[in-house]
């Protein structure tokens, strides 16, 4: 019997074990896929960032489909704070309403709270001034008076502008002064779901007016 051939071959299986159990380790390096549950075990993948706003991340798949380990969680920017803007236009005394819309564009605000608007007053050449200036800035508009003018059918007294749809609204009485006082409130919704209040006011001229007015 010749044994020539089963000794050339159990020598080069042991000099092939030899030779593999002298490679170092492969290095761990992110983005290597994970271990196949039925092979020997590959780097394990990294762990995840840290981000207490993101849910938890997925569990790594194994690797019989060449899936990589799960990317990591980037956090979601954070919330932009509402931008108010409060501005007593003066029912367009000293500049036109275009003026005014200019104004109030250039600051970009998400909800404008106006002072002293009227309604339909001869003074102010009959101009529904809120619904106009709604119109100038591409913002929802909303009035509510403090004044009435029994001669006629105008009105004064505070709005809203809104970069947000306004879904509903309360008027306050505030005790009178030398002329009524209001405190409007609106709802306005961020989002489905999601609303938020505001109110508007304007106060008497001195400070026991207001004291009582608060």
């Amino acid at each position: 019997m010749n044994l020539r051939p089963a000794l050339s071959l159990l020598l080069a299986a042991s000099l092939a074990a030899c030779f593999e159990a002298s490679l170092p380790e492969p290095p761990q390096s992110e983005g290597l896929a994970c271990a196949d549950a039925g092979s020997n075990p590959a780097p394990e993948c990294p762990e995840p960032l840290e981000c207490p706003a993101c849910p938890d991340p997925p569990a790594c798949a194994p690797a019989d489909a060449g899936e990589e380990c799960p990317a990591p969680c980037e956090c979601p920017a954070p919330e932009r704070a509402l931008r108010a803007l409060t501005f007593n236009i003066r029912h367009a005394a000293d500049a036109t309403l275009g003026a005014l819309a200019n104004v109030i564009k250039a600051e970009a605000p998400d909800i404008v709270g106006l002072q002293e608007v009227d309604y339909y007053l001869e003074r102010s050449g009959n101009v529904y001034q809120s619904y106009r200036l709604g119109q100038l800035t591409g913002m929802a508009s909303l009035f509510r008076a403090s004044k009435l003018y029994p001669d006629s059918e105008g009105q004064y007294g505070l709005a809203v502008l809104s970069r947000f749809p306004i879904i509903s609204s309360d008027k306050v009485m505030l005790t009178s002064g030398t002329e009524p006082r209001i405190l409007l409130i609106v709802d306005v919704e961020l989002e489905p779901g999601r609303m938020a209040t505001v109110a508007v006011t304007h106060l008497g001229l001195t400070s026991e007016e207001r004291r009582v007015q608060t």
